[in-house]
């Protein structure tokens, strides 16, 4: 359902369910009221930076792992392909070991993706968001080369990644 009739909705009727014939999904518009307490509002933003950077550093961490050893595989496979073909033995057996090497990140890719499902409400949004994190470590595999980029561009997208994740888990229906 759209965020913008969930929170018409909750400000309406101040509460209540909202059933989507269309995905069989129940909202809950029943959040508990607001408390003033200095306490607990510093406790909820501390607990929202907390997840927002683990998320972030998890996601971040484990694509950049796979993009990096990926390229050194295939590397790999190009220089031993090389020799082999310099030779003129056939190289089915050398691209048959390659496929079965790569296929060992196909979980770790998986489970990045199911990680996020978890902390996103949304499968569509954990896939953007996935979608994201694999395109900016790949513009910074290729296009990042200078020593000021190399040091401003991945703290520039944590940054960001981070507010985003910061206003995602800090107001739930949007704004």
């Amino acid at each position: 359902l759209d965020t913008v009739i969930l929170n018409q909705l909750n400000s309406f009727f101040r509460g209540g369910y909202v059933h989507a014939v269309h995905t069989s999904d129940l909202y809950n518009l029943n959040f508990p009221p607001k408390s003033d307490g200095f306490e607990e509002h510093i406790l909820n933003k501390i607990g929202v930076i907390t997840t927002a950077s683990v998320l972030a550093i998890t996601s971040t961490t484990l694509v950049h792992f796979t993009l990096r050893e990926t390229h050194v595989r295939v590397l790999r496979f190009s220089v031993h392909m090389r020799q082999q073909s310099r030779q003129g033995t056939p190289f089915l057996m050398l691209l048959a070991a390659h496929s079965i090497e790569s296929l060992a990140f196909l979980p770790i890719m998986i489970g990045v993706l199911m990680f996020l499902f978890e902390f996103f409400e949304d499968q569509a949004l954990a896939f953007m968001v996935f979608s994201v994190v694999w395109m900016c470590e790949i513009f910074a595999m290729v296009w990042v080369r200078g020593d000021a980029r190399m040091r401003l561009f991945p703290r520039f997208f944590f940054a960001l990644f981070v507010l985003f994740l910061v206003y995602l888990y800090s107001f739930p229906l949007g704004f």
